[in-house]
């Protein structure tokens, strides 16, 4: 990296909270693992639509994003059957107890 951009990059992450940072950090890591799968990126002799890439990554993640809350509607609508049937059993004494079936 060169050491200009390098200082830039430090003089924003210092003025960053460290929530923010780790925002960032997140962000540099999906730079590196894009990097280790297909390359250092080379806009200048890289020929893909980047809006088109974009638009195709943002509708993947609302078609993730609609699927993970239907899973979760589905889950909890399961939750009652899925949890163990509880009978109220009376004692001797006449006081009631739950156990489970």
């Amino acid at each position: 990296m060169m050491p200009k951009l390098l200082e830039q990059i430090v003089e924003v992450v210092e003025d960053l909270a460290e929530e923010e940072g780790g925002v960032l950090l997140v962000l540099a890591k999906r730079l590196l693992a894009g990097q280790r799968a297909y390359g250092r990126l080379d806009l200048a002799h890289d020929a893909r639509d980047w809006r088109k890439e974009r638009a195709d990554e943002l509708a993947d993640a609302l078609v993730y994003t609609a699927i993970a809350e239907v899973a979760a509607q589905v889950k909890q609508a399961l939750a009652p059957e899925m949890a163990p049937a509880r009978h109220t059993l009376k004692s001797d004494n006449h006081s009631s107890r739950e156990t489970p079936t």
